[in-house]
């Protein structure tokens, strides 16, 4: 019997329309029960008198057809004999037992039919009793038992809920078909588009791609390339990888560009598609709409696009079936949840059973406190429940559901359970909730709109006249005649017509009605009540319904104040003619494209060309010195392009062309000015030649004065950072030197051998200082006098770092680890070893104690590279060209410091003595790492080397 039932749950739930499932569905049940006819039959509404008509039936073998009863062909139950059947059925209760217990005024039709026991189920739907469903056993007197008839019960309540989505099915084609309604009335074109990555098929464009191109829907429909093709060569590409993007990434794709039209022009349209995706996420298709905005893109002006949103969504879930049992202690339990619960919420069925509260638990609160206010859980009520609320998903989404329960008597009258049915009705909440919105903004639209909408229909006495059969409450606002008396004179607009446009206006709304025009625009004067004048767009398009005559739909927009701004713009315009001939400069004006368009007299005197000479030629020819004219028509094309340029709103000093050939110091302003759809451009200009030649002769004088002081600072600031580090730097050897000599001359200190190699040693090794320091001024003066040359000679350069290395002083050398291969490059060798001492020295005064210095020569292309690393802190990145200037030392170098600064000065001169050049960088592990490359080939020379050549890599 269960199977049974649930293959008609599946049936009727599933079936498009369960009247074409319904005699299987009897017949599966009526076998299963043993029963020898199953049947459903419709009940008519109480003001009919509860009439019956059999609509299906189903009969065993030798069992005898109703079909053709006319107690059930529309016969009143109650005068039938079920009067208490009406009663009964009505309050949910079921009819079952054998006939024989009847009463009298219902055996007598029951027995004509041959029926021995029966049971009857009501069906409601909507919460009204709309039939019920009965099973005849013509054979035997048989008592149903309580399996029977809960699972005959329930086949009862899953034909009422497939009556109920059958008509939530029908709701939502209506509402499908208000959609396409709306859609075709919308300016805009709506299509859908399938899902692909890569840009899938149209599936629907609405008519109105007619009026954007003049081109059928069916092209595009039937051919993806179509589309394309007539989309702008220069947009196209843009357009196409904006297209993938958005269908790859499933992203809104909203572009402008332009299209083909079917009269070979181009209108520019704003293409907007966003996707619409189920539950899960997933894209089902393209929801698109194509808006013509050539005006706007034409006249930079801004028109407030409508645009409708249409997304469809339905779910048919199968319902789910429940039992609760109320317990001594008056709490409920569910006893049994079918499967489908899951698809419905995302639970699995035992979840309910184990957990009485959880029903309640993920119930929306608002409608839990609702249904609670009006004590819709009360287990003592036995009326039917039947309520809409939501529910959470186990993904956190709220799921509306239309819920039914009917309490299910015992044979003693008692409360047996309650059995109820759950059904997803979340689809025509979302399209109730949908077809409001739209009903709303629609209605908004029109109310709130600065415009006046109006319908007018032809008069079909005299079709060259319209009569007003429609007026938008702006109508007073805009012409202060109220409405009503608009709508009541339907030829009242007419004599609101300003007397000297009056002519025109008829004219034209006779020729729109009689030529076959659907479109129809206007710009005339209006006199309203108040006396005013005013200026308004009308705009209308011809309607033609298929079942009724021709109307036109359009609005009136006041434009009073754009014809007003017109006036005074051109008063504008000749007060700027007044001006400009009048001025002191030059003015003069071009299009985009560089053509003259002004030229004011003193761009006469200023360039010697007259007006009828150069209005119409291009500027570049005229005035514009051959230089220029590339940079010229660059910009000129730049702003065509960007609408930018670099020398607009700008006083900038530049040269101009004079018709005999001279060029013209000048002050030039260049100004867009845009009037209307045109862009032009004003330029005023000046000669400054008397103003650059007094100017040029100061600019000398200074900048003589000006070198003079500079050669004078910088040799005083070098002899004072010379003294101050010569005066110290010398002053220290020397004063440690002197101290050691005096310790041996005595003759009363006792030193031991040891002890006077030591102080003879540090003798030395001031006095290798001193001779540094020397050596190395006298390197630099002898570089500054430009009297150093270098003689080159094929040295292996890592041999000669090993040697001098070796050779250095003790307490330096224990410091130095050596990684030196050998390369051969031509070098001049005593100042190769000049440049390994000082970056040593350098290295080991900047090395904090107990740090390695690292040296190495390695072979790279074009020559060698000498690396000096320590461990310190490094060379910051702002100083690490200071430091190769003469008489400049780090900011970490040790006070006092040896040296006067001139060291790294020589490393530098060195190294670009050689065609090579020394830098240092960040070390890797921290530290400073000194660099100097030699090269392997050296240029020939062609003059004598200068002391102050600098080589930078």
């Amino acid at each position: 019997m269960l199977t049974a039932v649930a293959y008609s749950a599946e049936r009727l739930l599933l079936s498009p329309d369960w009247r074409d499932a319904i005699d299987d569905v009897l017949m599966h049940l009526g076998v299963a029960a043993r029963v020898s006819r199953a049947y459903l039959i419709q009940v008519d509404p109480p003001d009919t008198g509860y009439r019956a008509t059999q609509l299906a039936e189903w009969c065993a073998p030798g069992v005898s057809s109703q079909f053709e009863n006319p107690t059930l062909r529309g016969a009143s139950l109650a005068d039938t004999g079920f009067a208490r059947w009406i009663g009964l059925m009505s309050s949910r209760a079921t009819v079952h037992g054998v006939v024989s217990t009847f009463p009298e005024e219902e055996r007598v039709e029951l027995t004509k039919q041959e029926i021995r026991s029966i049971a009857a189920f009501p069906v409601f739907v909507d919460g009204e009793w709309w039939s019920f469903i009965g099973f005849d056993d013509c054979v035997d007197e048989r008592e149903w038992t309580a399996f029977e008839l809960d699972s005959l019960r329930a086949a009862a309540g899953m034909l009422g809920a497939a009556e109920q989505a059958g008509r939530a099915e029908t709701r939502r084609r209506d509402a499908e078909i208000r959609y396409q309604q709306v859609v075709e009335q919308n300016p805009a074109v709506t299509y859908t588009e399938s899902h692909h990555p890569e840009g899938g098929r149209f599936t629907f464009i609405s008519p109105q791609l007619h009026e954007l191109l003049g081109s059928s829907p069916d092209l595009p429909l039937g051919d993806r390339d179509w589309w394309w093709a007539h989309v702008h060569p220069e947009d196209r590409d843009e357009v196409q990888l904006a297209n993938r993007l958005s269908f790859s990434r499933g992203t809104d794709f909203d572009q402008t560009y332009r299209m083909r039209t079917a009269d070979d022009s181009w209108a520019w349209v704003r293409d907007k598609v966003r996707p619409v995706r189920d539950e899960d996420g997933q894209i089902l298709y393209w929801q698109g709409f194509l808006v013509g905005v050539t005006d706007r893109v034409e006249t930079e002006e801004r028109l407030r696009e409508a645009e409708a949103r249409f997304r469809a969504m339905v779910e048919r879930i199968p319902a789910v079936t429940y039992t609760d049992h109320v317990g001594s202690d008056g709490i409920t339990v569910m006893g049994f949840v079918s499967p489908q619960i899951e698809e419905i919420l995302g639970y699995p069925p035992q979840r309910f059973l184990d957990r009485g509260d959880l029903w309640f638990e993920i119930m929306h609160p608002d409608d839990l406190a609702r249904l609670r206010a009006i004590d819709a859980f009360n287990n003592s009520d036995l009326e039917p429940f039947e309520h809409e609320y939501r529910m959470r998903h186990t993904d956190g989404h709220w799921v509306w559901v239309h819920d039914r329960s009917t309490a299910v008597l015992d044979e003693n009258g008692e409360l047996d359970y309650f059995l109820g049915f759950l059904t997803d009705v979340s689809s025509r909440h979302d399209a109730e909730a949908r077809l409001r919105e739209a009903e709303l903004t629609f209605r908004t639209m029109v109310e709130q709109n600065p415009a006046v909408f109006y319908i007018q229909g032809i008069d079909p006495d005299d079709p060259t006249r319209s009569l007003t059969r429609y007026i938008g409450p702006r109508a007073e606002q805009l012409t202060g005649v109220p409405v009503e008396e608009m709508i009541a004179d339907p030829d009242l607009w007419r004599t609101m017509i300003h007397p000297d446009d009056r002519e025109m206006v008829f004219e034209a709304d006779a020729s729109s009605n009689t030529d076959g025009s659907d479109r129809f625009a206007l710009e005339y004067r209006m006199i309203r009540r108040d006396g005013i004048t005013i200026w308004v767009l009308d705009e209308a398009t011809l309607i033609r319904p298929e079942n009724g005559a021709p109307y036109w739909q359009g609005f009136q927009l006041d434009i009073t104040g754009r014809k007003e701004a017109e006036q005074r713009l051109q008063d504008a315009h000749e007060h700027l003619r007044v001006m400009v001939d009048s001025a002191l400069d030059a003015v003069v004006s071009m299009d985009v494209n560089g053509v003259i368009t002004g030229w004011n007299p003193q761009a006469e005197t200023t360039f010697g060309w007259s007006a009828e000479e150069v209005v119409g030629r291009s500027l570049v020819e005229t005035i514009v010195p051959h230089a220029h004219r590339a940079a010229h028509s660059e910009g000129l094309r730049r702003w065509r392009e960007t609408g930018e340029g670099p020398v607009l709103n700008a006083r900038i000093e530049i040269q101009g062309l004079h018709r005999d050939g001279r060029l013209i110091p000048v002050e030039l302003a260049i100004v867009p000015v845009a009037v209307g759809e045109e862009t032009s451009f004003s330029g005023f200009i000046r000669d400054i030649s008397d103003r650059k030649r007094a100017q040029e002769d100061l600019e000398r004088a200074l900048e003589v004065e000006r070198e003079a002081a500079v050669r004078l600072r910088a040799l005083d600031e070098m002899k004072d950072t010379f003294l101050q580090a010569v005066s110290h730097d010398l002053r220290t050897p020397l004063a440690a030197i002197l101290g050691l000599a005096i310790t041996l001359e005595r003759g009363d200190v006792g030193l031991l051998p040891e002890e006077t190699r030591e102080l003879a040693g540090r003798i030395e090794h001031n006095a290798r200082r001193l001779e540094r320091l020397v050596t190395n001024l006298l390197d630099l003066d002898r570089l500054a006098r430009g009297v150093l040359t270098p003689a080159f000679e094929p040295t292996d350069v890592g041999d000669l770092v090993r040697r001098m290395v070796a050779e250095s002083d003790p307490s330096l050398r224990d410091q130095v680890t050596v990684s030196a291969e050998s390369v051969v490059v031509p070098i001049d060798p005593p100042k190769v070893e000049r440049i390994v001492e000082n970056l040593l020295v350098n290295a080991v005064r900047h090395t904090p104690a107990g740090t390695s210095v690292h040296v190495s020569v390695a072979a790279i292309p074009h020559g060698a590279m000498i690396l000096v690393e320590d461990e310190g802190n490094g060379v910051p990145h702002a100083l690490r060209e200071r430091v190769f200037e003469e008489f400049s030392q780090g900011t970490d170098a040790p006070q006092p410091s040896p040296g006067v600064g001139v060291g790294l000065t020589l490393v530098r001169r060195f190294a670009e003595m050689h065609h090579g050049r020394a830098w240092v960088e960040e070390r890797e592990g921290g530290g400073a790492s000194f660099r100097v490359f030699l090269p392997a080939v050296h240029p020939e020379p062609a003059a004598p080397l200068q002391p102050a050549v600098s080589f930078r890599g």
